[in-house]
């Protein structure tokens, strides 16, 4: 266990105060105008709160390696668990920040280490490092913000005729939740499915789906084969989600994350066996563009692959 001096706890405190104040100050559209989903957020504010606990420290710590790598980490935690206390954010994105979190303050307090190690003055760079989200986020609000459309298949086999395991995508009785997978998305504490059933409407056929926590929305049927395969594209109704379940930053049909549409393969092996794949496609408008296009790919597979093994357990019974 890394014992502080009292010099290092005052640095990490600066960190995590540093890191509120500028949570608060980028929620406001009237103050810095990227907003939260940002590079000026998301990677710029934790390695100037690494920065911050690592120059500011103990001299004698802040040269080693080590103490620059992890003693940022407690300055992250505690900047993450304020906002959850202070429910600034929920847990979904907490979760989905910390890894990057982690990384870019060790980052920020190895910046630090060669200033100190090299005896460099404090002062002025000290304050030139602070003021970058101030100075980057304008710029970054100027710039258009490129959607992504990204797409995630996962087949598996199941032993069970394409007749079988038809019926258990069409219509998908009532879910008891040990049926489910353990997987990211329980982990995330994300709604999981309840049920799905089809339904014939004047314009078309219709799947309707239920999920956790109030959460509902269709899937208006655009190609069906019986037996082979099943394609629809999402509809989500404003009420499709209640307020409050999802963050606004994860928020499904919202300004940074849209499921677009999707739909099911059946495909027999010769052996009385079906080869069944998902296909789902998205759209992701969020900065820094690779780290959200990353952990939508690892949320959508963790939703497939819990969706496919129900399918396969319960054919194959």
């Amino acid at each position: 266990m890394m014992k502080l001096s009292r010099s290092a706890y005052w640095s990490i405190a600066l960190g995590v105060a540093y890191g509120v104040v500028f949570r608060l100050l980028m929620a406001s559209q009237n103050l810095l105008n990227s907003g939260l989903v940002s590079i000026s957020f998301f990677v710029i504010v934790p390695i100037v709160i690494g920065f911050i606990v690592v120059i500011l420290g103990e001299p004698a710590r802040s040269r080693r390696l080590k103490y620059a790598l992890f003693a940022p980490w407690i300055a992250v935690l505690f900047f993450l668990l304020t906002t959850a206390v202070l429910m600034l954010e929920g847990a979904v994105c907490i979760a989905l920040a910390l890894p990057g979190f982690l990384v870019l303050s060790s980052l920020g307090g190895l910046v630090a280490c060669g200033i100190v190690r090299r005896d460099y003055p404090k002062t002025g760079r000290l304050c030139c490092v602070i003021a970058l989200p101030l100075l980057i986020s304008p710029i970054e609000a100027r710039l258009p913000v490129d959607a992504s459309v990204d797409t995630v298949v996962t087949e598996v086999t199941i032993a069970a005729p394409p007749s079988v395991v038809w019926n258990h995508i069409t219509n998908v009785g009532l879910i008891d939740r040990r049926e489910l997978s353990f997987g990211l998305t329980r982990l995330l504490g994300i709604p999981q499915p309840l049920e799905a059933h089809m339904e014939i409407t004047p314009s078309g056929w219709v799947r309707n789906t239920r999920w956790e926590r109030g959460v509902a929305f269709r899937e208006i049927i655009t190609e069906r084969r019986e037996g082979e395969m099943l394609h629809w594209t999402f509809d989500f109704p404003p009420s499709a989600v209640p307020e409050g379940i999802l963050d606004e930053h994860v928020q499904i049909g919202g300004r940074y994350f849209e499921l677009l549409d999707g739909g099911y393969s059946l495909e027999p092996d010769g052996k009385g066996a079906t080869r069944l794949t998902i296909r789902t496609t998205y759209r992701v408008t969020a900065r820094p563009a690779l780290y959200s296009r990353y952990w939508a790919m690892l949320i959508m597979s963790d939703f497939h692959r819990v969706i496919l093994d129900l399918i396969r357990d319960r054919s194959e019974r």
